[in-house]
């Protein structure tokens, strides 16, 4: 698995992590500061370490928005979903119902 250093990133354990560079010289070019710790941690570019401080990309989470005619549920957007009820609501005007989904996370 590939970091994408301009998305958020934390350690496997969960805590927040605030990059400072990923070219520093060296094997370990990822610097950065763990949320909670007191000074600079370093990283190979994997992020890899052997430690619950290797870095990861966290899911993101998401909730949407079903339209529901009359015996069929009607699903629209990139993820097979509405962001938001309004846009559901002017999407489907028929519609007889709208269910917001629970939400859910989705790796990267």
């Amino acid at each position: 698995m590939t970091l994408d250093f301009s998305r958020p990133v934390t350690t496997r354990d969960g805590r927040a992590v605030r990059i400072l560079c990923t070219d520093a010289p060296g094997a370990m070019p990822v610097i950065g500061i763990i949320d909670g710790l007191n000074g600079p941690t370093c990283w190979p570019l994997s992020g890899e370490l052997s430690t619950m401080k290797s870095l990861i990309n966290p899911p993101v989470k998401r909730r949407g928005w079903v339209a529901i005619y009359k015996g069929s549920a009607y699903q629209r957007t990139i993820e097979g979903i509405f962001l938001d009820e309004a846009e559901a609501r002017v999407e489907c005007p028929r519609a007889i119902a709208f269910v917001q989904l629970p939400e859910w996370e989705e790796p990267l």
